[in-house]
């Protein structure tokens, strides 16, 4: 029995591919989100958001914005467009809620801003190449260098989301 288990355990291992590797890298964020609730309900029962979006990496282009909310939230403005956003510069954009559903026992409110954009792949490849001390497993760094590479050729979208949830206290009007 303890020479069957034995040969089972030598077996799987045996069949790992001899490249493989527990480490996974993720791309850096070519961009840095923000949102943050900048006061207390207006007369209206208004709240205001501030949204930043800031470039962290290369020339960021071609970015839709979309702000959606939990059931019984309100959102203006629902979307936004942004041409191309360079490292270190920022677009800033106020979002106005208003809860519509006042019911008691219902879910903790949420907004959240969905940002879709094409990213500096060349930016990317070169941060990547310049910090190899922070990708030192080589090959999760080979395999996220390619990933990359199929999305400069591809030129795909990627996405990043941020979100906020309200206390019940920041709801109700003053």
């Amino acid at each position: 029995m303890n020479k069957f288990l034995l040969l089972l355990w030598v077996f799987a291992f045996a069949s790992l591919p001899a490249n493989s590797s527990q480490n996974i890298y993720n791309s850096p964020d070519p961009l840095k989100l923000h949102l943050s609730q900048t006061g207390e309900p207006d007369k209206d029962g208004i709240i205001r958001l501030n949204g930043k979006i800031e470039g962290n990496l290369g020339e960021i282009r071609d970015i839709s914005v979309t702000v959606f909310g939990s059931s019984g939230i309100t959102v203006e403005p629902a979307s936004t467009t942004i041409a191309q956003l360079s490292k270190g510069k920022s677009f800033d954009f106020e979002i106005k809620v208003k809860d519509v559903d006042k019911q008691v026992g219902k879910p903790i409110p949420w907004v959240k801003f969905r940002v879709k954009y094409v990213p500096d792949f060349k930016a990317l490849l070169e941060h990547i190449q310049m910090n190899e001390k922070d990708y030192s497993d080589e090959f999760a760094r080979n395999e996220l260098i390619q990933n990359i590479k199929n999305g400069l050729e591809k030129s795909e979208h990627r996405s990043q989301v941020v979100g906020h949830r309200f206390l019940r206290s920041d709801m109700k009007q003053k």
